[in-house]
């Protein structure tokens, strides 16, 4: 009987760290996911941002031409 609680203890005390990594990984893993997808927010604001400014140039190209030609 002291050798079936031993091994039940053992196996028990195995599962439990076995849980506790898993646990870490998906912790460590949600961190990564929420560090890139505040990355991509960045990346998406950064090329809004140029694409207005590319708007804007173009804009002010294209009055420059147009003052020009009359």
């Amino acid at each position: 009987m002291t050798q079936v609680r031993a091994a039940y203890n053992a196996d028990k005390r195995a599962l439990a760290e076995r849980v506790t990594e898993l646990e870490s990984a998906v912790k460590l893993r949600d961190n990564e996911r929420a560090d890139l997808e505040a990355k991509l927010n960045l990346l998406e604001q950064s090329a809004a941002q140029y694409r207005n400014e590319i708007n804007f140039w173009n804009g002010k190209c294209s009055t420059l031409r147009r003052d020009n030609e009359y």
